[in-house]
Protein backbone atom coordinates (compact mmCIF):
# COMPACT_ATOMS: atom_id res chain seq x y z
CA UNK A 1 0.00 0.00 0.00
CA UNK A 2 1.07 3.73 -0.83
CA UNK A 3 1.67 5.74 1.92
CA UNK A 4 0.80 9.65 1.72
CA UNK A 5 3.46 11.83 3.14
CA UNK A 6 3.86 15.09 4.68
CA UNK A 7 6.19 16.22 2.10
CA UNK A 8 3.41 15.67 -1.05
CA UNK A 9 1.28 17.74 1.40
CA UNK A 10 3.74 20.33 2.08
CA UNK A 11 4.44 20.47 -2.07
CA UNK A 12 0.41 21.56 -2.22
CA UNK A 13 -0.25 23.30 0.44
CA UNK A 14 2.39 26.64 1.26
CA UNK A 15 3.37 26.75 4.67
CA UNK A 16 1.84 30.28 4.83
CA UNK A 17 -1.75 28.69 6.00
CA UNK A 18 -1.63 28.63 10.30
CA UNK A 19 -3.76 25.53 10.14
CA UNK A 20 -5.22 22.22 6.95
CA UNK A 21 -8.60 21.25 7.16
CA UNK A 22 -9.39 18.56 4.74
CA UNK A 23 -12.62 16.98 3.66
CA UNK A 24 -12.99 13.70 1.83
CA UNK A 25 -15.88 13.24 -0.77
CA UNK A 26 -16.78 13.15 -4.35
CA UNK A 27 -17.84 16.62 -5.83
CA UNK A 28 -21.67 16.45 -6.38
CA UNK A 29 -24.18 18.82 -5.60
CA UNK A 30 -25.29 17.12 -2.52
CA UNK A 31 -21.65 17.23 -0.92
CA UNK A 32 -21.74 20.82 -1.14
CA UNK A 33 -18.33 21.64 -2.22
CA UNK A 34 -20.07 25.36 -2.57
CA UNK A 35 -20.34 25.37 1.44
CA UNK A 36 -16.05 24.38 1.43
CA UNK A 37 -15.15 26.89 -0.79
CA UNK A 38 -17.43 29.81 0.67
CA UNK A 39 -16.05 28.55 4.10
CA UNK A 40 -12.15 28.70 2.79
CA UNK A 41 -13.36 32.32 1.77
CA UNK A 42 -14.13 33.60 5.01
CA UNK A 43 -11.12 31.52 6.56
CA UNK A 44 -8.18 32.85 4.35
CA UNK A 45 -5.60 31.89 7.47
CA UNK A 46 -6.49 27.86 6.63
CA UNK A 47 -6.06 26.22 3.80
CA UNK A 48 -8.84 24.04 2.98
CA UNK A 49 -7.56 20.59 1.11
CA UNK A 50 -10.66 18.76 -0.31
CA UNK A 51 -9.70 14.74 -1.66
CA UNK A 52 -12.20 13.42 -4.42
CA UNK A 53 -12.39 13.74 -7.84
CA UNK A 54 -12.17 16.90 -9.13
CA UNK A 55 -15.34 17.29 -11.94
CA UNK A 56 -15.45 20.72 -12.82
CA UNK A 57 -13.91 22.16 -10.46
CA UNK A 58 -12.54 26.28 -11.74
CA UNK A 59 -12.12 29.07 -9.95
CA UNK A 60 -11.36 27.86 -6.56
CA UNK A 61 -10.50 30.44 -3.49
CA UNK A 62 -6.48 30.74 -3.31
CA UNK A 63 -6.65 28.29 0.29
CA UNK A 64 -8.77 25.89 -1.66
CA UNK A 65 -6.62 22.69 -3.09
CA UNK A 66 -8.53 19.74 -4.58
CA UNK A 67 -6.51 16.94 -4.81
CA UNK A 68 -8.45 14.81 -6.79
CA UNK A 69 -8.95 10.71 -6.09
CA UNK A 70 -6.12 9.26 -3.83
CA UNK A 71 -5.72 5.78 -3.12
CA UNK A 72 -6.08 5.09 0.90
CA UNK A 73 -7.31 9.42 1.22
CA UNK A 74 -7.91 9.00 4.90
CA UNK A 75 -4.25 8.51 5.47
CA UNK A 76 -4.23 12.78 4.90
CA UNK A 77 -5.90 12.84 8.64
CA UNK A 78 -2.34 12.22 9.99
CA UNK A 79 -1.05 16.06 8.43
CA UNK A 80 -4.52 18.52 8.88
CA UNK A 81 -6.04 19.86 12.20
CA UNK A 82 -9.64 19.23 11.26
CA UNK A 83 -11.80 17.49 9.29
CA UNK A 84 -15.10 18.71 7.70
CA UNK A 85 -18.02 17.41 5.95
CA UNK A 86 -20.44 19.33 4.30
CA UNK A 87 -23.36 17.13 2.83
CA UNK A 88 -27.13 17.43 1.91
CA UNK A 89 -27.33 13.59 3.36
CA UNK A 90 -25.44 10.95 4.78
CA UNK A 91 -25.27 7.58 6.26
CA UNK A 92 -23.03 7.19 8.59
CA UNK A 93 -19.76 8.56 6.70
CA UNK A 94 -16.35 6.27 7.21
CA UNK A 95 -14.46 9.20 5.96
CA UNK A 96 -15.39 10.83 9.71
CA UNK A 97 -14.57 7.14 11.17
CA UNK A 98 -11.77 7.57 10.01
CA UNK A 99 -10.79 10.65 10.97
CA UNK A 100 -11.28 10.40 14.12
CA UNK A 101 -9.13 7.28 14.42
CA UNK A 102 -6.28 10.01 13.71
CA UNK A 103 -7.72 11.95 16.53
CA UNK A 104 -9.23 14.88 14.27
CA UNK A 105 -11.82 17.07 15.54
CA UNK A 106 -14.73 17.14 13.40
CA UNK A 107 -17.12 19.58 11.86
CA UNK A 108 -20.04 17.84 9.71
CA UNK A 109 -23.23 18.50 8.84
CA UNK A 110 -26.23 18.14 10.92
CA UNK A 111 -27.47 14.88 8.99
CA UNK A 112 -28.20 11.27 9.13
CA UNK A 113 -25.99 9.52 11.44
CA UNK A 114 -23.20 11.62 11.86
CA UNK A 115 -24.69 13.23 15.48
CA UNK A 116 -23.98 9.64 16.64
CA UNK A 117 -20.13 9.45 16.88
CA UNK A 118 -19.65 13.61 16.50
CA UNK A 119 -20.80 14.67 20.24
CA UNK A 120 -21.10 18.71 19.95
CA UNK A 121 -18.63 20.20 22.21
CA UNK A 122 -16.75 16.61 22.87
CA UNK A 123 -15.14 15.75 19.37
CA UNK A 124 -16.70 18.35 16.76
CA UNK A 125 -20.00 19.66 16.36
CA UNK A 126 -22.96 18.82 14.10
CA UNK A 127 -23.85 22.27 12.10
CA UNK A 128 -26.39 23.23 9.91
CA UNK A 129 -25.83 23.48 6.37
CA UNK A 130 -24.51 27.26 6.02
CA UNK A 131 -21.28 28.87 5.69
CA UNK A 132 -21.53 30.93 8.65
CA UNK A 133 -22.15 27.98 10.94
CA UNK A 134 -19.26 25.37 9.60
CA UNK A 135 -17.26 29.12 9.68
CA UNK A 136 -18.13 29.83 13.57
CA UNK A 137 -17.94 26.55 14.61
CA UNK A 138 -14.34 25.84 12.75
CA UNK A 139 -12.70 28.86 13.72
CA UNK A 140 -13.74 28.50 17.50
CA UNK A 141 -11.71 25.19 17.39
CA UNK A 142 -8.49 26.01 15.56
CA UNK A 143 -8.15 29.37 17.14
CA UNK A 144 -7.88 28.03 20.92
CA UNK A 145 -5.32 25.43 21.14
CA UNK A 146 -7.07 23.58 24.08
CA UNK A 147 -10.05 23.14 22.49
CA UNK A 148 -7.88 21.58 19.34
CA UNK A 149 -6.84 19.59 21.96
CA UNK A 150 -9.46 18.42 23.93
CA UNK A 151 -11.62 17.87 20.88
CA UNK A 152 -8.58 15.91 18.96
CA UNK A 153 -8.46 13.38 22.39
CA UNK A 154 -12.13 12.96 22.53
CA UNK A 155 -12.64 11.97 18.67
CA UNK A 156 -9.34 9.08 19.48
CA UNK A 157 -11.29 7.92 22.34
CA UNK A 158 -14.25 7.72 21.08
CA UNK A 159 -12.69 6.03 17.91
CA UNK A 160 -11.10 3.51 20.30
CA UNK A 161 -13.79 2.85 22.38
CA UNK A 162 -16.89 2.40 19.78
CA UNK A 163 -15.66 2.33 16.34
CA UNK A 164 -12.63 0.14 15.51
CA UNK A 165 -12.94 -2.26 12.74
CA UNK A 166 -13.12 -5.32 15.65
CA UNK A 167 -15.23 -3.56 18.06
CA UNK A 168 -18.23 -2.43 15.25
CA UNK A 169 -17.29 -6.38 13.83
CA UNK A 170 -18.79 -7.79 17.27
CA UNK A 171 -21.36 -5.55 17.76
CA UNK A 172 -22.86 -6.66 14.48
CA UNK A 173 -22.03 -10.44 15.12
CA UNK A 174 -23.96 -9.25 18.81
CA UNK A 175 -26.95 -8.12 16.26
CA UNK A 176 -27.27 -11.27 14.56
CA UNK A 177 -27.04 -13.49 17.13
CA UNK A 178 -29.73 -11.71 18.82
Amino acid sequence: MKQCSREKLKLIVPEKYKKNVLCIARIAKPKRFDIFCETAVALPEYAFVWIGNKGNVEDTPENVFCLGNIPNAGQYNEYVDLFILPSDYEGLPIVIIEAMGFGKPIVASDVGGISEIVVNGENGYTVENTVVAFTEKIKYILENDIILKIFSEDSFRKFNEKLTVEKMAKKYLEIYQA
